[in-house]
């Protein structure tokens, strides 16, 4: 089973924290592997954390790719069985749309906005910074089929709320009622 990170690779977004629960991942599914995948940002950081890799023994089963083309990234998702958003902070989190868009469900931490990852509807959520209820969450998701198909089904749902035709057509139908209130009365 494929874990995903996506993004741009910032200390912020927390990629550490997945790459910390992965010996208690593997320890229960041996043949899990983590992807780490985005564009450079931090150089330092990246250093950091393949050093970690390594500190941990966890050549084997955690990969970084980076510099991705549109389609490489997609494939990606599509290869994955889970995305992991361990973020701080994050403004909405449109790699969640991009996994859902894929049927792909999403674990979050409590620095995701819920509109984005909503617990046990698109994906599953846990405390920021608590690195084993993390490492329950994946193994959760990954064990549990039944969990897994409901979560994937109503994630491509989740994504089709934000289509563009919809979040347009919603966008004018705002602006015209603000236009309209702003006309003078007769």
């Amino acid at each position: 089973p494929s874990i995903l990170w996506l993004g741009k690779l910032r200390r912020y977004k927390c990629p550490h924290h997945i790459i910390a629960a992965m010996p208690a991942v593997i320890r229960q599914i041996n043949t899990a592997r983590l992807v780490i995948a985005g564009r450079h940002d931090d150089l330092g950081y990246e250093r950091e954390l393949r050093n970690m890799v390594e500190r941990l023994g966890l050549q084997r089963c955690v990969e970084f790719r980076f510099d991705l083309t549109e389609s490489e990234k997609r494939r990606l998702i599509r290869e994955s069985k889970v995305m992991v958003l361990p973020s701080a902070v994050e403004g909405f989190g449109i790699v969640v749309l991009e996994a859902n868009a894929c049927g792909v469900p999403v674990i979050a931490s409590s620095g995701v906005p819920e509109g984005a990852v909503r617990e046990g509807f698109n994906g599953l959520r846990y405390p920021f910074g608590e690195i084993p209820t993390l490492a329950g969450r994946i193994v959760q998701l990954l064990l549990d089929s039944a969990l897994y198909s409901s979560l994937s089904e109503n994630a491509e749902t989740n994504a089709q709320r934000f289509r563009w035709s919809r979040v347009g057509a919603e966008f004018e139908a705002v602006v015209r009622r603000a236009a309209a209130a702003m006309q003078p009365a007769p």
